[in-house]
């Protein structure tokens, strides 16, 4: 399946209008959902007021101000200059939820303004969406989301101890997708999905430090099917899953990508399941990923224990590799929770930021923060991740890894990255908060000799409510970063800052 480079235009154009109208307006369609419900309500008037449907609706506009201070605003080894640096910001957070309908969306827009090195002043827009409504109940629900951030287009590129614009590597990247599924429940035998997006990726010059290796924009198109089997097959879970995936660019190798695979789940014992899956994968395009093509083959088990364990372990060959797939959620006590996870796939550089979710455990996240560099490629990915969050009393600790090993189809070349993450928080009094974070990232590999890099991050800062829409804050960040090539960058900054909510 293929499409001509002005039909390939068109849609886009047609997508940036629908998806204006889908995340940013979804509000309309939720309308629409509200009043069914109204109607439901009318219909069900008789029932308990503990039955109605709870809705939820938040709206807050914000500005603030921040006055920092850097000791290195270019990032350089030698000849390093000092500036201050104005930052104001206004944006926006809108939560709303009701019973068919929910919609979060943050959106902040930055102006730097540098008070020696006016070649580095810019904005920065940083947007987050996702919205979903459910149309018609139990046939079809329409989903939308986008992600607009600055990110950096090597990881051995420009590095900033804050968040600013930078002198070099940076460029902005414009992530959104949006499409109907058809959803149906056949009684307790089976359930059904059926759903299409249409996504983009496009990749745009910054206001400062514009990269000219970023990836090439492109649109993709995405058909998936789910067919899952109910309660009345009791011990035993059933599903076939198929996919089809259609990326086409705007330069370079257009690409085709489809999967089918039956699994199957058999509860021995309460507590432990065996898992089996069969598949075949197909590639094509002229980035040599059709290598990757051919079928697999996994077996494992599942242990689950209350809400407190549930750990899964697939081994098996995937992609002319052997490899593992992993999935643990342990929660010990209430207050503390340990998670892991480990997976493989082939996906080109666009599609892997259209597929990295945007909404987890109710948080919108952002998606184009792989901890990778960006490539124009098509790679084969194995993927750890793991995260451990603990609260007792007045502090809140937290720490992720995360580790990406890239095999690149086109050269036989690889890369490997780690960042290692860790915030620790303490509520000082009811209105001063005190936040220590310190971020670790190496480039483990890569395709390049003698490019490795290795960078330290530490920011500590202290906030104080002085009303409850009121919010000063104070800090202090310093990056370290080793090259192997023999570059050694450090920056300090202090910084202060007042942020209003209305």
């Amino acid at each position: 399946m293929s499409f001509g480079r002005g039909k390939v235009d068109f849609l886009k154009d047609c997508s940036r209008v629908a998806l204006l109208s889908s995340v940013i307006g979804i509000a309309g369609l939720q309308g629409v959902a509200l009043a069914q419900d109204k109607g439901a309500d009318i219909q069900d008037a008789s029932a308990d007021a503990k039955d109605a449907p709870q809705r939820t609706f938040t709206l807050t506009p914000f500005i603030s101000g921040k006055e920092s201070f850097s000791d290195n605003v270019f990032s350089t080894e030698d000849g390093e200059q000092a500036d201050f640096i104005t930052t104001v910001e206004a944006g926006v957070d809108l939560k709303n939820e009701s019973r068919r309908s929910t919609i979060d969306f943050s959106y902040t827009l930055s102006k730097d303004i540098y008070a020696d090195n006016s070649e580095l002043n810019g904005t920065r827009h940083n947007m987050l969406g996702n919205g979903e409504v459910i149309l018609l109940e139990d046939w079809l629900k329409f989903n939308a989301n986008i992600a607009i951030s600055e990110q950096n287009v090597s990881q051995t590129g420009s590095t900033t101890a804050t968040d600013r614009t930078a002198s070099s590597d940076r460029t902005r990247v414009i992530n959104y997708g949006l499409g109907p599924t058809l959803v149906h429940s056949f009684g307790r035998w089976a359930s059904t999905e059926l759903g299409y997006k249409y996504k983009g990726v496009d990749f745009k010059k910054p206001s400062t430090g514009a990269s000219s290796s970023a990836p090439a924009n492109a649109t993709i198109q995405e058909i998936t099917y789910n067919l899952e089997s109910g309660p009345k097959f009791g011990n035993l879970d059933l599903a076939f899953d198929s996919s089809y995936t259609n990326t086409d660019k705007a330069e370079g190798a257009d690409t085709e990508r489809s999967n089918a695979q039956i699994r199957s789940e058999y509860a021995f014992t309460p507590h432990f399941s065996g898992i089996a899956r069969v598949g075949v994968d197909k590639y094509n395009g002229d980035d040599s990923s059709e290598q990757y093509d051919g079928g697999y083959g996994f077996l494992g088990g599942r242990i689950r224990f209350s809400e407190r364990l549930d750990a899964s372990l697939e081994i098996g060959n995937r992609n002319d590799n052997n490899t593992f797939t992993a999935d643990v959620s342990y929660r010990p006590t209430p207050r503390t929770e340990f998670t892991l996870s480990h997976d493989q796939f082939v996906q080109t550089q666009q599609e892997t930021l259209s597929t990295s979710p945007i909404f987890v455990n109710g948080v919108l996240v952002n998606p184009n923060d792989l901890g990778t560099s960006l490539v124009d490629s098509t790679t084969r990915t194995r993927k750890l991740d793991a995260s451990f969050t603990h609260r007792r009393k007045r502090t809140e600790f937290k720490a992720d890894v995360g580790w990406r090993q890239r095999d690149f189809a086109v050269d036989n070349t690889d890369d490997a990255t780690l960042n290692l993450g860790v915030d620790v928080s303490h509520d000082f009094t009811k209105k001063a908060t005190g936040t220590l974070n310190v971020k670790y990232s190496d480039t483990l590999d890569t395709r390049t000799d003698n490019t490795d890099q290795t960078s330290y991050r530490m920011g500590m800062d202290l906030d104080y409510d002085l009303s409850d829409t009121l919010v000063s804050k104070f800090g202090y960040s310093v990056l370290y970063r080793t090259e192997e090539a023999g570059q050694d960058i450090v920056e300090n900054v202090f910084f202060v800052s007042l942020r209003k909510d209305f």
